[in-house]
């Protein structure tokens, strides 16, 4: 077909080629060698919209945030940082502004706003009123997979009836027929992409037909970050011309069978890469461990795998029930609720003192390095760092480190470069300076490939290295009598 030719020929300029594999349809190949940390690819997203969150505070066009936000006058919805950034997305928003000032806040969904854009742009691309490019077109949306057949009753249903009120709010001059509007919705349920800042904080969604040709895999050679609401392709590792490029689509802190149900549900594919596929004894013990219970004896540094049913510790042989690690479970699960909703009221004090009880529970259920201890730890992190209790938000940090290495292997994972770069901060406002620098440094290790390493964001954590570097030296510059 005429626009797979002129894809091939447009990603041909940057070193890429698009292949069909007969299990994966569509792969995307490197035609040339890349090495860690080099720009595989780029893409503005087709469309894209702001989460709930991120509305008023930051730009509808360009995704970033801005003290100087204009609001739309007529739908009072959607927000712009600058005349150019208006001028940008008018032809767009002058069509869909009709239909935002008719719309319930309920109604107003991520989802819904997406479709109501693609349908609005592919129409506007089909008349001549904005442009279309190789990378730019509704035809590559039209070529990713649906997977409408593999799709639930239940989520096909609660689909139908958005592309009903779709197709109602739309003249039919944008809407087609309610089964290709839902197709299309099943679409951006399977392709779209969650649009993150540096942090990895979700801002809002997006469609990338060309990003989502690239495939998945647990131990990816790539990695997908944004630029504001632009897409950025960045190589882990090296790259050797005829390699399949891979990013992971899901969170990979999780056992082989959590990575599989989540990108079975989502994706509906059985994922068969290397890392799930690794049935060598150092790959079990690295799965299990995720997920795996604290053996209970305190000099035991094992932990337990479920065998004919009981948990038996893989070392000294002791054992817990079921029932037991069920009930620990429940009742953690049930304080982080609280903790959440506590949080969510505004009740600082109330949620730490109720992370800190889940923790407790958790310590006694999970292993050291476990992903659910982990991430309530990381919860607790963040209650003490709103709360400024540094003391505290440095011990629960240099905790979490551990885990995070052993859910993030390959050293090369953002959050564990981010988490180091938390860890540095407080390390230096504890005036541990030589900790700090450590912290930096791998931080800056690992985020100067993911982020890249011109970008705002690693040159700030270069800084606060180089800085740290300084009071390091000057320190042991500086005999013990001087100091004192």
């Amino acid at each position: 077909m005429e626009e797979d030719k002129n894809l091939r020929a447009r990603l041909g300029d940057d070193g890429l080629t698009v292949i069909n594999a007969a299990e994966k349809g569509r792969c995307l190949v490197a035609d040339r060698d890349f090495y860690a940390g080099q720009t595989v690819l780029e893409q503005d997203p087709y469309v894209a919209v702001l989460d709930g969150d991120s509305r008023g505070n930051r730009c509808d066009a360009c995704f970033k945030q801005s003290p100087a936000l204009k609001r739309c006058s007529a739908c009072k919805f959607v927000f712009y940082c600058s005349p150019t950034c208006q001028r940008s997305q008018w032809k767009i928003h002058q069509e869909e502004c009709k239909v935002l000032v008719r719309l319930s806040t309920e109604q107003k969904r991520p989802t819904l706003l997406l479709m109501l854009r693609l349908l609005v742009k592919r129409e506007l691309q089909a008349t001549g009123v904005l442009p279309v490019t190789a990378l730019d077109n509704y035809e590559i949306v039209r070529a990713l997979p649906t997977h409408f057949s593999e799709t639930g009753d239940e989520r096909l249903v609660m689909y139908a009836q958005m592309a009903v009120l779709i197709k109602t709010i739309l003249n039919a001059r944008y809407a087609e027929d309610v089964k290709e509007i839902t197709k299309d919705i099943c679409r951006i349920s399977c392709n779209g992409h969650t649009i993150c800042d540096d942090e990895l904080r979700p801002v809002g969604i997006g469609l990338f037909p060309v990003v989502s040709v690239i495939n998945h895999s647990c131990s990816s050679n790539s990695l997908l970050l944004f630029d504001g609401k632009h897409a950025v392709v960045r190589a882990l590792g090296t790259i050797s011309r005829g390699c399949e490029v891979t990013v992971s689509y899901i969170e990979l802190g999780a056992s082989t069978n959590s990575r599989r149900e989540a990108l079975s549900d989502q994706y509906y594919f059985h994922c068969k890469c290397p890392r799930c596929t690794d049935d060598s004894e150092d790959g079990l013990y690295k799965d299990d461990v995720l997920e795996a219970v604290a053996c209970l004896d305190p000099a035991c540094e094992s932990f337990m795998r479920l065998s004919n049913g009981s948990w038996r510790c893989m070392s000294c042989g002791s054992s817990r029930e079921p029932n037991e690690v069920n009930k620990l479970s429940t009742e953690a699960e049930g304080m982080i609720e609280k903790a959440n909703r506590l949080q969510a009221a505004g009740d600082l004090h109330g949620a730490r003192m109720a992370f800190q009880q889940a923790e407790k529970l958790q310590t006694e259920l999970w292993n050291p390095r476990s992903v659910k201890l982990m991430r309530t730890r990381d919860l607790l992190l963040r209650v003490y760092l709103s709360l400024e209790d540094w003391d505290l938000a440095l011990h629960v940090c240099r905790l979490t480190l551990p885990a995070y290495e052993t859910a993030y292997p390959g050293s090369k994972h953002p959050l564990l470069g981010l988490q180091y770069y938390t860890l540095g901060k407080l390390e230096m406002h504890a005036g541990s300076v030589t900790e700090a620098v450590r912290a930096y440094a791998k931080a800056f290790d690992i985020l100067s490939v993911t982020h890249g390493s011109r970008g705002e964001f690693v040159r700030k954590l270069r800084n606060e290295l180089d800085q740290a570097k300084m009071v390091a030296s000057s320190l042991h510059a500086t005999s013990p009598r001087e100091r004192s």
